[in-house]
């Protein structure tokens, strides 16, 4: 009698592959800039600021600021009335404050 072998291999999750490290995400780095700043920015000053401010280590990717817009946009459209987010001007992105 021949016994079955499992041809099936275990493969570590992406999040176990994945260094983890500290920081916020894109979209709340985004915000905590804006903030800060207090005056509306583009994408590529956002990006920047959060670069060198150092507050989203895994937003490293080629174009940063694609990732930041799309996530600023999306929050804009999918929580209206509840964005932390405004469109300030042509490609200027603006910060309310969030209610506690």
């Amino acid at each position: 009698m021949k016994q079955q072998v499992s041809t099936t291999v275990e493969t570590p999750s992406d999040e176990a592959v994945r260094p983890q490290t500290q920081g916020l995400s894109g979209i709340d780095a985004a915000h905590k800039v804006l903030l800060e700043i207090g005056t509306p920015l583009n994408v590529r000053q956002i990006a920047d600021a959060i670069r060198e401010r150092g507050y989203a280590p895994n937003l490293n990717g080629k174009t940063p600021q694609s990732t930041i817009s799309s996530s600023i946009q999306r929050e804009m459209k999918c929580k209206p009335g509840e964005s932390r987010f405004y469109r300030a001007g042509k490609g200027l992105y603006a910060a309310y404050p969030v209610q506690d």
